[in-house]
């Protein structure tokens, strides 16, 4: 029964029977029946589930404009009683946060989730479940355009190009704006299920002078690639922070906007190694100058540069091998750098062989085919090293 119903049974007087009936051996088991139905609603809580609320902070808010949820149940429950899966199909949503609060003699719990809308238009907070309670369902109006100036924009992204070849990396930069009464917590990449998308680098911090305020900057970049040909949409990075206030911090979210990107057919029978904006494949002996002798390590030093790739895509350089040579990887050293607004990936890499016997060394020479992407047109990096 419920708790009301608990508390009747408890302040019910005996009859005058049962006041004056003495304690007989025959009572002995209704007695401690009696004992065990008290001692189970001793135990029991005080209190049950029985209410959950929800209500947003605005009921209109433009598209760029996040909203916080708050739920309330009135009973101590587990940060994960509370089902937020629907939310995912209408927005983004940000870090949850919970908290247990008491208000005379009354333990509640407490969810609070920023949402941003993914369309503009009439929206709906869906009802949501609470240890098996739901809240209530909330209209909320997403507005076409901009939010006012009083929203400060943090976010601002952008790529180097907008046309790709397959495989060939495009530089998509990252600015964050952190004006006074802002708070950073967190910054998601950009998404695009088909893209390789990696960092490039450590963030860069700066300042600029807005409206004669210093604002503190923070500049991410990232390359990204595709390898099939068409248009893919990639969606922005998002930013959740807070707006400070002595009144008490509101949290936020932001995403950068959506930018489109074209993979162009590459119309060649064989694929290249490489597709490059330039492409150079150098090298020479470390050891010094003959005689060479029979047992004395050879240390070749080759070096490939290229401009608008990553060091994962500079092709492989296998070690030759010869007939009474022994030889052996020696290492390699690389740097993957943004020089002049242009991603810059080099590799030194180091082969030594040791000759088992006298006679004439001849090494293949080395071929690397790549499509040029300023030229359009195919070239080969060929390295011929004398006997």
């Amino acid at each position: 029964g419920s708790g009301g119903r608990r508390a009747r049974q408890l302040d019910e007087k005996p009859s005058a029977a049962a006041a004056t009936t003495p304690f007989k051996a025959g009572a002995r088991t209704d007695m401690v029946r009696v004992l065990l139905i008290l001692l189970s609603l001793y135990t029991l809580p005080s209190m049950a589930l029985e209410r959950v609320e929800s209500h947003t902070d605005m009921a209109r808010i433009y598209h760029q404009q996040s909203v916080l949820l708050t739920i309330t149940a009135d009973d101590k429950l587990d940060v994960s009683a509370l089902d937020i899966r629907p939310l995912f199909k209408n927005f983004i949503v940000g870090e949850l946060k919970f908290a247990e609060l008491s208000r005379n003699g009354r333990f509640f719990s407490q969810w609070q989730i920023p949402l941003l809308p993914l369309q503009p238009g009439q929206q709906q907070i869906p009802d949501l479940t609470v240890a098996g309670l739901h809240s209530q369902a909330i209209r909320l109006q997403v507005l076409e355009g901009v939010p006012p100036e009083t929203v400060p924009q943090v976010v601002d992204v952008s790529l180097d190009r907008l046309e790709l070849w397959p495989g060939q990396v495009a530089l998509y930069r990252l600015k964050i704006s952190q004006p006074a009464g802002i708070q950073i917590d967190s910054v998601t990449p950009p998404t695009q299920e088909a893209a390789r998308i990696q960092q490039i680098g450590d963030d860069l911090i700066g300042n600029e002078i807005v409206g004669g305020k210093r604002i503190r900057t923070l500049l991410r970049t990232y390359a990204i690639s595709l390898s099939q040909p068409g248009r893919y949409l990639l969606e922005g990075p998002v930013v959740q922070g807070q707006r400070l206030s002595t009144s008490g911090n509101r949290p936020f979210l932001q995403q950068g906007s959506q930018l489109s990107v074209q993979i162009e057919a590459l119309s060649l029978q064989q694929p290249p190694e490489l597709i490059s904006e330039n492409f150079t494949l150098e090298a020479h002996w470390q050891a010094a100058n003959g005689p060479h002798k029979v047992g004395d390590p050879l240390l070749r030093v080759i070096t490939m540069k290229a401009i608008g790739n990553t060091l994962d895509q500079l092709p492989m350089i296998e070690l030759p091998e010869f007939a009474g040579v022994r030889s052996y990887a020696d290492g390699q050293s690389q740097s993957e750098v943004v020089q002049h607004g242009k991603l810059v990936a080099e590799r030194t890499i180091r082969q030594a062989f040791i000759p088992q016997q006298a006679g004439t060394l001849t090494f293949p020479p080395l071929i690397i085919r790549w499509w040029n992407s300023q030229s359009q047109r195919l070239e080969a990096a060929e390295l011929t090293i004398p006997p």
